[in-house]
């Protein structure tokens, strides 16, 4: 579950140029989570994942989502020139 979590998050830095800075997930998504990464929930945490995790009902949500809330600046990012 975390694999899929950070597949999102980072998929949404790389569409957005922002990182997200929160992550939708339903009560399986956040159960299975626990389950997997019980660090992430320790005091301190193990890795801090860098956004929020808010828990949406089963119905409502089928698969984890980024997203943002507080508007941030946009990463700057090097320019490539074609090879």
């Amino acid at each position: 579950m975390l694999d899929q979590i950070l597949r999102q998050a980072f998929d949404f830095e790389r569409r957005h140029g922002i990182a997200p800075d929160v992550m939708y997930l339903n009560e399986d998504h956040y159960n299975a989570l626990r389950e997997d990464a019980p660090g992430l929930f320790s005091d301190p945490p193990a890795m801090p994942l860098g956004f929020e995790i808010m828990i949406l009902p089963r119905d409502t949500l089928l698969f984890p989502r980024a997203a943002i809330l507080n508007k941030q600046q946009p990463v700057e990012r090097p320019i490539r020139e074609p090879a």
